[in-house]
C-alpha cells in the first residue's frame, strides 16, 4: 500500500517567461531523476513514485508524488530532497527572466553581438533564431556552464545554491568565476558571505546598471535562500 503526498513548489514569480519549446514539466521530471529512494537504490521517477507534474500560467509547479510505503523511514528525506530538485527550475527561470528571449541579433550593454537567452557564440549582426532554436541553445549552454561549477567549486552547494550560481556564471563567464572573490570566499567555506559577493558584479562598462543590480539581487536571494 502506497501513501500519497502531494507538494505544492512554488517558483519564483518572474514575469514574462516564455517557457517556448524547453518545457518546464520535462526540466522538473529530468531533476527528479535525481533523487534515489537510499533503500532501493532506483531514482523516484523511474519507480513510478512520480503521478503528476503541473505547471501553471505563472509557472507555479505542482508535484503530487507518493511514497514506497506509509512509514517510509526516508520519507522526509525524499520530500526534501524532491524540493530541492524542483527549485532548479528556478534558476532556469531566473535566467530567462533576465535574460530575455530576442530571436534576432542584438549588442548586449557590453557591446557584444547576442541573441536568444543571453546566447554570444558565433552570433553576427543580422543573425536571426525561432523560439525553439533559442531553447536548444539554452538548454546546450545549460550543461556547459553547470559543468563550470561543478570543477571550479569544491564545497556541497543545495539546488538553489547550486542555481543561483549557474545563473551568475552563464551572465558572466567562466573566467570571472575562476578569478573571483566570490569562489574563493564560497571555497572557503563562507556561505553566509557570498551573497554580498554576488552583489558586487554589477557593473557593466565601469558603471553600476540598475538591471544587473536586480538580477544580482534574485541571484543572491536564491543562493541565502530567502
Amino acid at each position: 500500500m502506497q501513501s500519497d503526498k502531494e507538494t505544492n513548489l512554488n517558483d519564483r514569480d518572474y514575469e514574462a517567461i516564455n517557457s517556448g519549446e524547453l518545457k518546464l514539466e520535462d526540466r522538473v521530471r529530468s531533476n527528479l531523476r535525481r533523487v534515489i529512494d537510499p533503500e532501493i537504490g532506483i531514482n523516484i521517477v523511474d519507480l513510478g513514485l512520480i503521478y503528476n507534474i503541473d505547471v501553471n500560467e505563472e509557472n507555479d509547479v505542482q508535484v503530487l508524488m507518493t511514497l514506497t510505503a506509509p512509514n517510509c523511514p526516508f520519507g522526509d528525506m525524499i520530500l526534501m530532497e524532491s524540493e530541492f530538485a524542483v527549485r532548479s527550475t528556478e534558476g532556469i527561470n531566473l535566467i530567462k527572466h533576465f535574460e530575455g528571449c530576442e530571436l534576432e541579433a542584438y549588442k548586449c550593454p557590453a557591446g557584444v553581438w547576442t541573441i536568444g537567452y543571453g546566447h554570444i557564440k558565433g552570433v553576427q549582426e543580422g543573425d536571426v533564431i525561432t523560439e525553439q532554436q533559442a531553447d536548444n541553445m539554452l538548454v546546450e549552454e545549460l550543461e556547459e556552464y553547470e559543468g563550470y561549477i561543478n570543477n571550479a567549486i569544491t564545497v556541497p552547494l543545495n539546488q538553489a545554491q547550486f542555481d543561483a550560481m549557474v545563473s551568475w556564471v552563464y551572465n558572466l563567464g567562466n573566467g570571472n568565476l575562476n578569478s573571483s572573490t566570490l569562489l574563493k570566499v564560497l571555497n572557503g567555506g563562507d556561505y553566509d558571505g557570498v551573497p554580498a559577493q554576488i552583489m558586487r558584479w554589477n557593473k557593466a562598462g565601469g558603471k553600476v546598471l540598475e538591471g544587473l543590480t536586480r538580477r544580482r539581487q534574485a541571484e543572491a536571494d536564491l543562493f541565502s535562500g530567502t
